[in-house]
């Protein structure tokens, strides 16, 4: 009687920690972006390079997290010398890097 409590014992230890390495990885697949990640996407894609400049627009590109997706707010630069347009993106990390300035509008992956 005492190896087969035993023998559960293991079988039932086994089986949690089992599911919990299983299950874990997936857990933090769905979990939300965080801001430094939705920066670190923007700051690689184009748009940053003539969106939200230090020296020319007013408004600097203002990033955060809602609903599980990044958001930018920022001015950026239009074909017109000095004027720039004021825009706003929400999406994923993955589309926050693909974004570019099309004459001060936010698009992915090119104009």
């Amino acid at each position: 009687m005492i190896i087969y409590k035993r023998a559960s014992f293991v079988l039932a230890a086994f089986l949690v920690i089992g599911a919990g390495v299983f299950l874990a990885p997936a857990t933090a697949q769905n979990s939300d972006p965080t801001v430094q990640q939705c920066s670190d996407a923007w700051g690689n894609s184009s748009a940053s390079q003539s969106c939200g400049l230090n020296q020319v627009h007013d408004n600097l590109a203002s990033i955060s997290v809602s609903g599980g997706q990044c958001s930018v707010s920022v001015d950026c630069s239009t074909s017109t010398y000095g004027v720039h347009r004021n825009t706003s993106f929400t999406g994923s990390v993955n589309e926050m890097g693909r974004l570019h300035n099309c004459n001060g509008d936010l698009k992915l992956d090119g104009c």
